[in-house]
Order: C-alpha cells, then sequence, then structure tokens
C-alpha cells in the first residue's frame, strides 16, 4: 500500500512538474506574445509620427527649393520630376526624414528601415509615404512558420502610408510701375523736374530688378496647380494677366502650360512699363474684384479636385500712394491750390467715380495740382491717351488751359459756367468728403473726412492727400475680412521713416513708407498682442528709432470744439485705433509681413521670402 501511494505521489508529482513546465512554457510565450505586442505597437505609432513628420517636412523642402529647382513644366514623365536626379533627390529626402525622426525616438536601425510606393506629383503638388520598419521581436517571427509558409526571422515589418498636399494658391499680385520705378534703386534726382537734366540710366532702373524678382518668384509656384494675376498700377491699376477669364479660373501655366508665355510677358520689361503716379488702392481693388470672381465660380465645391484656392495678396511699391480709386458723394469743394501745403511740384492726381443725387458726374483722374508748380515730378507729361481709363479728362498745371481743365466736372458741379473755372473738385460750398470702395458695396470706405474748401487751412489741406492712404488700408482690410486673406507688402526705395503715423510725410512721395506697408501688412509687429490683434501699437515707426513725438500728419487741437480726426500729440499716440479708420479686429491667420529694402537688388530675396512663406501656409 505504502509502495502503491508513493508510486501515485510520485506520479502527481510528475505531473504537477509537468504541468508546471507546459504553464511556464504557455505563460512565457504569452509574456512574448505580449511583449512583441507592445513592441510592435510602439513601432507602429513610432512610423506613423515618423511618416507624418516627414510629409511635411518633404512639403517644407519642396516650397524653400521652388517648384522649378524639382520640376519642368515640359516633362513628359507623369510626375513633372525634371530628372532622375532630383526624383531620388526628393526620395532620400524623405527617408531621411522618416528615419531622423525614428532615430531621435527610439533605438533605431537603419537597415530595417524602407520607403516604399513613396512618390511626388508635380503637377498636383502632393505626395505620399509609404514607411515600413522591420521591428525586432522576440516570439512573432518565430510562431510565424508554425501557421504559415515564412522564413524564421528576428522581426515583424510595420508600416504606415501617408499622404499631404500643397493647397492651390491664388496670388493677386500688385506691381507699382509709376514713374519712379526708371529710378535707379528709387534715387530719383535723376528725374525730378529742376533737379538735374540728365536721364535716369534705363539699365539701372528699379523695375528691371523688379522684373528680375519676378522670374524668381514664379519658380516658387507650381503653374499647373497655382493661380497668379498680374495687376500693374499707376494713375491706376488694370488686370493685365487675370485668373478669372470666360468665367472660369485657370493657373498660370495652364492645363498644358501654354498660358506660361503669357505670364512672363506680362511680368518682362516689356510688360510693365513705368510712368505715372501712385494708385495702390485701384491695385487692391482690382485684387478685390478678382477674388471676388474666384469665390463665384468655385462656390463650394472648389476649383482644383474639390479644394478652394487660398488667397493671397502681394503688394510691391516703391513710394507714396499719390491717387486713389473711390465713389465719392456728394462733389467736394476745393479750390485749385497746394492739397497739403506750400511745397514745389505738389501734385495729387485722384483716379475717382464721382456721384451726385443726380447720377454719375465723372469717372476718370481729378488731379490736385499746385498752382505755382513748374512741373509735375518725374518729367512725365500728362495726357489723356497715357493714363487710364481711356477717354479720361484731365487737369492740371502743366495743361491748365480752358480746353483741358474745364468741365472735368459738369457746370453744375464746379459752380460756374465760364472760366477760368474753380478748380477740379467743384465749389458746391460742402467741406466733408465720403468715399467707398467700388466692388465692396458700400462696405468698406471712408466717411465725413473733413477738407478745406478755400486752400487756407493747412491741417484740414493734409486729408487730401490722406485721402489715398485711407482708400489703400480700408481696401487691405477688406481684403483680409471678406476672403481670410493675408496681405504682404514690400517696399524698395531710401527709408521714409520721418513721422510716426502710417501716412508717414505727405510731402514726400519719394521715399519707402514702412509705416504705411506695415499697417497695409497687418504686420504682427504693429499689434501691443498679435496673438489678439485688435488693438495697434501706438507707434509704427519700428526702423528708425524716432521719438514718439514725431509726428508729423496731424491736426492742431486747442481743446475748443470738436477735435479733428487726427489729433497731435499724446491724444492720438495713445489711442487703441491708430488710424481714424475702423479699428477692426483680424484673424491671426490673416496677418501678413512687411518687408523693406533700400536696395532694389535685394528684391528678388524678398519676393522669394514671400513665395516661401505663402507656400508653407498651404501645407494640408
Amino acid at each position: 500500500m505504502r509502495s502503491e501511494r508513493q508510486r501515485s505521489s510520485k506520479s502527481s508529482g510528475g505531473y504537477v512538474l509537468v504541468l508546471f513546465a507546459l504553464s511556464l512554457a504557455v505563460f512565457l510565450s504569452l509574456a512574448a506574445f505580449a511583449v512583441d505586442v507592445s513592441i510592435l505597437y510602439a513601432w507602429r505609432l513610432r512610423v506613423e509620427r515618423a511618416s507624418k513628420a516627414a510629409t511635411f517636412s518633404a512639403l517644407q523642402y519642396r516650397s524653400s527649393r521652388g517648384w522649378d529647382y524639382f520640376f519642368e513644366a515640359t516633362s513628359a514623365d507623369a510626375d513633372k520630376f525634371e530628372s532622375a536626379a532630383r526624383r531620388t533627390e526628393m526620395l532620400d529626402f524623405m527617408r531621411a526624414a522618416v528615419a531622423n525622426n525614428l532615430r531621435a525616438s527610439s533605438a533605431f536601425e537603419d537597415a530595417r528601415l524602407s520607403l516604399n510606393g513613396t512618390t511626388y506629383n508635380g503637377t498636383t503638388d502632393s505626395l505620399s509615404i509609404t514607411a515600413t520598419y522591420n521591428a525586432p521581436t522576440f516570439l512573432i517571427g518565430r510562431l510565424l512558420p508554425l501557421i504559415s509558409n515564412t522564413p524564421r526571422q528576428d522581426s515583424y515589418p510595420v508600416s504606415h502610408t501617408d499622404s499631404a498636399s500643397l493647397d492651390p494658391a491664388a496670388v493677386a499680385l500688385l506691381l507699382d510701375v509709376s514713374g519712379s520705378m526708371n529710378c535707379p534703386n528709387s534715387d530719383c534726382s535723376c528725374r525730378v523736374a529742376g533737379t538735374n537734366t540728365s536721364a535716369c540710366d534705363p539699365n539701372q532702373a528699379t523695375i528691371n530688378d523688379l522684373v528680375a524678382a519676378l522670374a524668381q518668384f514664379k519658380s516658387f509656384f507650381n503653374p499647373f496647380h497655382d493661380y497668379i494675376a498680374v495687376i500693374p498700377f499707376n494713375l491706376a491699376a488694370v488686370k493685365s494677366f487675370p485668373i478669372v477669364t470666360g468665367g472660369a479660373m485657370s493657373t498660370f501655366g495652364g492645363p498644358d502650360g501654354s498660358r506660361i508665355n503669357a505670364f512672363n510677358a506680362s511680368t518682362s520689361r516689356a510688360g510693365l512699363n513705368p510712368q505715372s503716379s501712385t494708385n495702390i488702392c485701384d491695385g487692391l481693388i482690382q485684387a478685390i474684384d478678382e477674388f471676388q470672381l474666384i469665390d463665384n465660380i468655385e462656390g463650394g465645391a472648389g476649383a482644383a479636385g474639390g479644394v478652394r484656392a487660398r488667397k493671397f495678396t502681394i503688394l510691391f511699391s516703391d513710394g507714396a500712394p499719390n491717387a486713389f480709386h473711390g465713389v465719392f458723394s456728394p462733389p467736394v469743394t476745393q479750390t485749385n491750390t497746394a492739397p497739403s501745403g506750400s511745397v514745389q511740384n505738389d501734385w495729387y492726381e485722384y483716379s475717382l467715380e464721382w456721384r451726385s443725387a443726380a447720377g454719375l458726374l465723372y469717372r476718370g483722374p481729378g488731379p490736385l495740382v499746385q498752382a505755382s508748380a513748374a512741373a509735375p515730378l518725374f518729367n512725365y507729361a500728362i495726357t489723356a491717351s497715357s493714363i487710364a481709363p481711356a477717354g479720361a479728362q484731365v487737369c492740371g498745371s502743366t495743361i491748365s488751359d480752358s480746353a483741358s481743365f474745364q468741365r472735368v466736372l459738369t457746370a453744375s458741379a464746379t459752380g460756374g459756367t465760364t472760366p477760368p473755372y474753380p478748380g477740379c473738385l467743384g465749389t458746391d460750398g460742402s467741406n466733408v468728403a465720403s468715399f467707398s470702395l467700388p466692388g465692396t458695396n458700400g462696405g468698406a470706405g471712408v466717411r465725413a473726412v473733413a477738407l478745406d474748401a478755400t486752400g487756407t487751412d493747412d491741417n484740414l489741406k493734409l486729408n487730401f492727400a490722406r485721402l489715398p492712404y485711407y482708400c489703400a488700408i480700408e481696401a487691405s482690410d477688406w481684403i483680409r475680412a471678406q476672403f481670410s486673406a493675408p496681405v504682404f507688402t514690400i517696399g524698395v526705395g531710401p527709408n521714409g521713416a520721418d513721422c510716426n503715423d502710417p501716412f508717414e510725410n505727405v510731402d514726400n512721395p519719394l521715399v519707402r513708407k514702412d509705416n504705411f506697408l506695415h499697417r497695409l501688412a497687418a504686420d504682427p509687429d504693429i499689434f501691443a498682442n498679435p496673438a489678439a490683434p485688435a488693438a495697434f501699437n501706438p507707434r509704427f515707426n519700428f526702423e528708425s528709432g524716432f521719438a514718439q513725438s514725431s509726428d508729423c500728419n496731424c491736426q492742431a487741437y486747442s481743446g475748443s470744439g470738436t477735435p479733428p480726426p487726427y489729433q497731435c500729440g499724446p491724444q492720438i499716440r495713445a489711442a487703441s485705433q491708430y488710424t481714424p479708420i475702423d479699428n477692426r479686429a483680424f484673424s491671426t491667420d490673416t496677418l501678413g509681413e512687411y518687408f523693406g529694402t533700400a536696395n532694389g537688388n535685394q528684391l528678388s530675396a524678398l519676393f522669394s521670402d514671400v513665395a516661401r512663406s505663402i507656400l508653407l501656409r498651404l501645407g494640408s
């Protein structure tokens, strides 16, 4: 009996050992499996993050290098890479981006990484990355041969596919082609009347630097994917190369590259012919019109694969706005005296529509020229045939005979029927100007600007010269509010930081207007809190180091009566709205940037910077 019990005990103990061994094996297998699962899950997350980061990095790489660097419009390959070497460069960059991200987050072995099915389509600016990493395992790689026809291995592949693209850009390119662009680096001493009789060297003209900059700018964008409108402006603006033609949107290269020659012609030296004055506002109004046409076409569907084009404005200028396009009502009283003080050659031409209760009175330029001016700036002869719109009438000191000077407005508007007539803007007794911007349905404009009816109030004379500034600021604000479109500004010329206000000495149109261009762009620098862009800083003058007391386009106020709209001194510098124009809040994604330079040779670099800034906002 004892022997049987002993044998039974030994047998039971053997069973226990066997069960223990089997249980231990199962436990270790489950533990190994759990470890493998956790390892694979961790690597799956790493590969996913690395793939997403690599797609973003690849978009940055393409954006910083430019479209022309990688792609060729005439390439027969579907992806439009200009060469196998460029294709390999892009693929190598994407693999390196994945590897660098994995290397930073784990024990990474380069040999375990592979990229399969990775592409970049240069026609659509879209890419796809499939990253595979052979993650080390304890059990799965050894277990698989038992249940499938696979060789034994110490790893298991984890993969992730990610894709990204650049949204199509719709860029309104507003280009100053006023007469000063014929000056070398905007040093116009060779052109200003009475200063020098020698002509400027055409080979040194700033317009040449602009043309070179535009060629560089173009190279960043995709001719099959992006839209660019070319809108040069002087006294008036014109869409020399629109986005919308015949009720349809066309990329700047066209679907087959056929438009690129027309685009190149519109941005060539022959296509940009500097003359006349500077109507920044009209350029912005033409951008508004183009953006509205795009919205009408795109609706909710979008024009490019269901993706709406994202709008941007780039405004280039070498001086001050001294013309504008507004719809006036009622006609304004003004005699033919200096609009901004007794300055020789002081001329401001306003391209405008003039309306009264009876309807349209006048459309075209309405120069306000100092009676004593011997000649206009830049020796530019004002003639009806050389300014837009076609058939416009003119008036001014150099051609102020009865044939050209009279009837710029109707006889009832000018207040007289026999020459000499009182002036270009009528004498109906009003001294307040209100205007709205065409294309905004009255949504943008400036109301009740006090003007001088007699030519004796120097403070109110300033408002005549301010009107183009008002108009341009209102138009840029409308673009941001209506289209969620940032405005980028580029200025060239000698630094004109001689005032703290955004008008910056309206008597000097030959200098770069940094404060004004900062304001047009709604550059984050001008806001007290860029994260909540509602209140402007009390001074815009960042580059010059001028004291805050350096106001020069303000109205004196004695403290009695109604304060003027733009007071001098601490009252205006402490105001939350630094201009008397609407102090609206802006969305942070609509804030633009301002770039300024004294040297035209820097324009290519600045336009390239703006192109990169736009492209980096387009990744999706």
